[in-house]
């Protein structure tokens, strides 16, 4: 498996109108296939499932 280095992102400035957004009003979250997912565990969890990496 890929480090996170390899997995691609977008990087992306965080602003007041960003955590209106978030799904719990706070970060990390991201936006996979059009859903906000504001879950750090869900978030690794679909890292690991989709782009191959692993957070250790």
């Amino acid at each position: 498996m890929a480090p996170y280095g390899k997995a691609p992102y977008k990087k992306v400035i965080i602003t007041a109108q960003s955590f209106e957004l978030a799904p719990k009003g706070k970060i990390p979250f991201i936006d996979y296939q059009g859903n906000l997912i504001g879950d750090v565990f869900l978030i690794i969890d679909i890292a690991n499932n989709s782009a191959g990496v692993t957070p250790w």
